[in-house]
């Protein structure tokens, strides 16, 4: 306890009433406050995730408008498309499904 009271003295006498008054609105500030620094950080964290996310978005978007543009122009490709995504037929023909196991 002695110890205690000794380095609260030499703060005592180190520091005077406008320094510990910054340095507990300081601490109130970044610590305490309602936008402090854990907050911060999990926003920087939340903020890289969207930004990756958009980043995928964009890349998605782009693939799918360079498909769309391959399948307006290309009638093989649309033809190809339906047959292999929606197991579309024409009228003469026979589907057979293999599935792996």
């Amino acid at each position: 306890m002695n110890r205690i009271k000794e380095i609260f003295g030499l703060l005592k006498s180190k520091l005077n009433k406008y320094w510990i008054a910054a340095i507990v609105a300081v601490f109130f500030t970044f610590i305490v406050g309602e936008s402090n620094i854990f907050k911060r950080i999990e926003y920087n964290r939340q903020h890289s995730r969207l930004l990756k996310e958009i980043r995928r978005v964009n890349q998605e978007k782009a693939n799918n408008q360079h498909e769309l543009d391959a399948l307006q122009s290309d009638n093989e490709m649309l033809e190809r498309l339906a047959r292999e995504r929606y197991q579309m037929l024409k009228e003469d023909e026979e589907l057979f499904l293999i599935q792996d196991k």
